[in-house]
């Protein structure tokens, strides 16, 4: 099955100045609510947890996603050198604009 993971990287919990990351792979685990994911991208081994899970059999997709990371800043640079590391980390930001 197609799984793909997304997390949304907030400044400040501020929705407004905020990147949704995603990675696609496949995969024959599905993962839960409640259960923790480990990426390479995430800081200093940290696990994260789903959040929510939604299948869609006939497509054989599966859409994750995990709590939100949220930057204790207001400084757009510090959201900007998130999402760069992530996308290093082969995940994907359908919006890079920043300005």
């Amino acid at each position: 099955m197609e799984i793909t993971i997304s997390r949304l990287i907030i400044l400040f919990d501020n929705a407004v100045n905020s990147r949704s990351v995603t990675k696609t792979f496949e995969s024959d685990v599905i993962p839960r609510k409640g259960d923790f994911i480990y990426s390479t991208a995430f800081e200093r081994d940290e696990e994260v947890e789903v959040s929510s899970v939604f299948i869609d059999y006939e497509r054989n997709e599966c859409f994750v996603y995990l709590d939100p990371l949220s930057i204790e800043s207001d400084d757009i640079k510090y959201l900007k050198q998130t999402v760069d590391m992530y996308m290093l980390h082969e995940w994907k930001c359908e919006f890079y604009a920043f300005d």
